[in-house]
C-alpha cells in the first residue's frame, strides 16, 4: 500500500493534551461474573458461555504484565463443536456485533495509538492492530471514517516491545466515535466475523499477543490531513462533465463516496445502491472547476481516498 501525505492547514490549529484511553493500563477488571474481562473493553468473555453455541474464551487476564499489575493475554483457540477458530481479541468499547459497530464516544484527533505487546507466533499467523475514527449520522451508524491507522505484527518476542501507530486522517471532520482492536490474526481484516475464522487463512491454535498500556498521543483540532492511500482509476481526470471510478469490491458491499473541496469541506456525497457495484460515476454537477478530494469506503472499510480536477 503507498501512502503519499499531503496536509492542508485550516484556519487555525490547537495541540490536544491528556487524550487518555479509559483503562489503556488494563489494570481494570470486572470480576463480578467469570470469565473476567477488562472495564471499557471487549473480549469473547461476553460470549463464553453461550450454551447452544460455545465460544472459547481467549483473553486472559495476566500478571504477566509491562507495567502495574495487569495486562491482558489473547489467545487463539478452537471451540468444541466447530472446526472453526476463535481469534484473540481485545475490542475498545462495549459489547457489539459485527465488530465495526461499537466503539467509545470521542471526539479529538489524536495523532497516533500507542502500546506495549510481546507475541508468540503460530504457523504463518500475523497479529493485527488497528484504530479508527468515525462521525456517526443521526440514527448512530457509521457515517464517514474521518482517519484510521493499523499494523501487521509478525516477529515474536517475548519481551514486552513499544508500538507506534500513526493515524492517518482523511477529513476535516471532528469525530463521534473511535474503535481500538487488537487481534491474533490479521485475518480480522478480512472478514466481517470478528470472533471465528477457519484454518489455513492465517489462524492457528496458540498464537498468543499480550497487551499493556494503551494510550493515545499527538495530533491537532482544524487541521485538515489527506492521505492518500490505495489510489484507483479515475477517468477521465481532469473531467468536464463527469468521471468514473473503478476500483475492487470483493466482498459486493455498498459503497459512499463522498467529495471535499481544496479546503476539506464536504461538499458531495454520493451513495450506491447497488452492492456488486465497482465502479462510481462522478457528475460536476453543483461542483466548481477546480481541485477535489474524494474518500470512497463501504461502512466496514476505506476502500480508496483520491483526487481530481474539474476543468
Amino acid at each position: 500500500m503507498k501512502f503519499r501525505l499531503l496536509i492542508l492547514t485550516l484556519v487555525f490549529s490547537v495541540n490536544l493534551h491528556g487524550q487518555q484511553v479509559i483503562n489503556g493500563g488494563i489494570e481494570q477488571w470486572d470480576t463480578t461474573y467469570t470469565p473476567f474481562y477488562p472495564v471499557s473493553w471487549m473480549t469473547t468473555a461476553f460470549a463464553a458461555s453461550v450454551p447452544e453455541d460455545p465460544i472459547p474464551l481467549t483473553a486472559w487476564r495476566t500478571s504477566n504484565s509491562h507495567s502495574g499489575n495487569y495486562a491482558v493475554k489473547l489467545e487463539a483457540d478452537d471451540g468444541p463443536f466447530t472446526s472453526a477458530i476463535t481469534m484473540g481479541y481485545l475490542a475498545y468499547g462495549s459489547p457489539g456485533y459485527p465488530y465495526y459497530t461499537f466503539g467509545i464516544p470521542y471526539n479529538q484527533r489524536p495523532g497516533e495509538l500507542n502500546f506495549y505487546y510481546k507475541f508468540n507466533r503460530m504457523g504463518l499467523d500475523t497479529g493485527f492492530v488497528y484504530v479508527k475514527l468515525h462521525t456517526l449520522d443521526n440514527t448512530g451508524h457509521v457515517e464517514q471514517i474521518v482517519g484510521e491507522g493499523n499494523v501487521s505484527i509478525i516477529n515474536d518476542t517475548n519481551t514486552y516491545t513499544p508500538m507506534t501507530i500513526p493515524i492517518y486522517y482523511f477529513v476535516p471532520d471532528t469525530p463521534n466515535i473511535i474503535q481500538i482492536v487488537f487481534a491474533t490474526s490479521k485475518a480480522l481484516a478480512e472478514t466481517g466475523n470478528l470472533i471465528r475464522a477457519f484454518p489455513g487463512n492465517g489462524v492457528t491454535v496458540g498464537t498468543t499477543l499480550w497487551i499493556d498500556d494503551v494510550s493515545l498521543s499527538g495530533g491537532t483540532l482544524g487541521k485538515f490531513e489527506f492521505t492518500e492511500i490505495n489510489p484507483c482509476n479515475i477517468s477521465p481526470n481532469p473531467f468536464h462533465d463527469f468521471a468514473t471510478i473503478l476500483f475492487d469490491n470483493p466482498k459486493n458491499e455498498k459503497t459512499t463516496l463522498t467529495v471535499f473541496d481544496y479546503q476539506g469541506k464536504l461538499v458531495k456525497t454520493i451513495r450506491s445502491n447497488n452492492p456488486a457495484s465497482n465502479q462510481q460515476i462522478i457528475k460536476r454537477t453543483g461542483l466548481a472547476n477546480g481541485f477535489y478530494f474524494f474518500q470512497l469506503a463501504t461502512d466496514k472499510q476505506l476502500i480508496s481516498t483520491g483526487k481530481f480536477i474539474i476543468e
